[in-house]
């Protein structure tokens, strides 16, 4: 199977599972790529079944998903163009509000797709991408599908 993107969208109750399970988070990644963001530790082994099935948007084994991070931007949040091509073969981001978007540069094309609560991208991890928040605080899982 290929392709660039695939949008579906999630149940509300995996949202609010989210939320949930942020707010239990006690420590954070400290990643180089984020600044003025809250980024989990990979919780995809918290995550049920029912929930990581939702993950693949149809397309995949619920085993394809290796990784889930619940990131939460805050006013001054920034997580500039990156891909993850090195890591996985897709990516997704699932929106957790109705705040900013994706902005995607895939060859000659930029794409945006905006925030809404349980919206889920599925892309290719080579496409670079990055987070929109218009000053905004803001909340997005991501991850990958298919590790390398």
């Amino acid at each position: 199977m290929k392709f660039r993107f695939h949008q579906t969208i999630v149940s509300n109750d995996f949202v609010d599972f989210l939320f949930k399970l942020f707010n239990k988070q006690k420590t954070f990644n400290n990643s180089n790529k984020t600044k003025n963001c809250y980024l989990t530790l990979n919780l995809i082994n918290e995550i049920p079944l029912k929930f990581q099935l939702e993950l693949t948007g149809g397309l995949f084994k619920a085993s394809d998903v290796h990784h889930l991070h619940v990131l939460k931007f805050t006013k001054k949040g920034i997580l500039d163009f990156h891909d993850h091509s090195k890591f996985e073969r897709y990516s997704y981001v699932l929106y957790m509000d109705d705040v900013g978007g994706t902005s995607f540069q895939d060859n000659n094309d930029n794409l945006f797709f905006k925030s809404r609560k349980g919206k889920l991208i599925i892309f290719d991890s080579a496409i670079s991408h990055k987070a929109i928040t218009y000053n905004r605080m803001r909340y997005t899982a991501a991850g990958g599908i298919i590790k390398k």
